[in-house]
């Protein structure tokens, strides 16, 4: 139904006027978040999800810049605590996951516009130390893609599935499906194909190094944490939870010397209750000033929990992006569809 809704919204988002879905919505605040912008084949991303080319990524921001003004992460926190609303149509601007490309190629397109934006990292990974196990299973089904021995390559996986009490269907079914909890599976798999990870994240630095994020800070950017090593909340016990969110925050804050603890939940905060919000926030020892998720423009039953709007899903134009789920958003009032409830 969702789909379907969104598809038939999409037909009618190129020909209405952004500024007045915005009145009807009385939505003025959005939250656009990207990953990463390159016009080169990435291969650890290449699985994934879309990747904006950075002409793309310069009209988004060129229409984003037409309908709103830009936010820092620090005013936002102010408005946020002072319980304002927002009087201008505003966005603010995030990257999650810490990808160099934020630095070679991002940065200067934002100096160029004069937008600022925030980078979430996840703590074992800056510097290159470690690599997000959705990257490790990109790297591996393009190596077994594009190998002249595909067919030996994916039998000998099928195998290693089999030994693991995994169920196995087609390949790149079957590898993507992998959780963050079948991590040392995909070492195992990496290793029966002679893939090196350690060699990967030497040659190709995929990640943001200290220095980088120290130059980003330096330039008027600001960054928050994004877990310890990306998993997906809804998979880890209350505990781990936690754990993720303390750890990496604390890291983040004093390895940058910063006045501020912020958190993007890596995936989506789908299915994290209210006791996690209740610890985060506990006026006794305050986690962080403010979190994000990633459900669209929505509202949240934690005042100080934010939903940003993934700008990654397609390769339709910001224009077309935007006022569909504008669209839906105000398709959605009429249910009281738009609030985000938790047990």
């Amino acid at each position: 139904m969702k789909s379907t809704l969104l598809r038939v919204l999409n037909n009618f988002s190129q020909s209405i006027d952004t500024s007045l879905l915005i009145n009807v919505s009385k939505q003025k605040f959005l939250a656009p978040v990207y990953h990463l912008v390159s016009d080169v084949r990435v291969q650890h991303i290449q699985h994934l999800y879309p990747i904006r080319s950075i002409q793309t990524f310069k009209n988004d921001l060129d229409y984003l810049l037409s309908c709103y003004e830009p936010i820092n992460l620090k005013e936002l926190i102010r408005t946020v605590h002072g319980g304002k609303e927002m009087i201008k149509n505003t966005f603010f601007l995030s990257f999650d996951d810490g990808l160099s490309e934020c630095y070679h190629i991002i940065a200067p397109i934002l100096k160029e516009k004069g937008v600022p934006a925030t980078f979430f990292l996840n703590s074992a990974f800056i510097d290159n130390n470690d690599l997000f196990f959705k990257y490790k299973l990109s790297i591996i089904l393009d190596t077994i893609l594009r190998s002249k021995n595909a067919e030996a390559l994916i039998l000998r996986v099928k195998e290693l599935f089999t030994k693991n009490k995994v169920l196995f269907k087609d390949i790149q079914t079957s590898l993507l499906s992998l959780r963050y909890n079948h991590t040392s599976m995909i070492n195992s798999i990496a290793l029966e194909l002679n893939i090196d990870f350690t060699q990967y994240l030497k040659e190709h630095s995929p990640y943001l190094s200290t220095e980088q994020i120290q130059a980003l800070i330096k330039e008027g950017h600001t960054i928050g944490a994004h877990s310890i090593d990306h998993p997906l909340y809804a998979d880890l016990k209350m505990e781990d939870q936690l754990l993720q969110t303390k750890e990496s925050v604390n890291f983040i804050s004093n390895q940058f010397s910063l006045d501020y603890k912020t958190f993007a939940f890596p995936f989506t905060d789908f299915g994290v209750k209210n006791e996690f919000f209740d610890k985060m926030y506990t006026h006794n020892q305050v986690m962080v000033d403010l979190s994000f998720g990633s459900a669209g423009i929505k509202k949240d039953v934690s005042k100080f929990h934010i939903h940003r709007f993934p700008m990654e899903r397609t390769g339709e134009s910001a224009k077309t992006l935007i006022n569909t789920e504008l669209l839906y958003y105000i398709c959605k009032m009429f249910v009281n569809k738009n609030r985000i409830s938790r047990s």
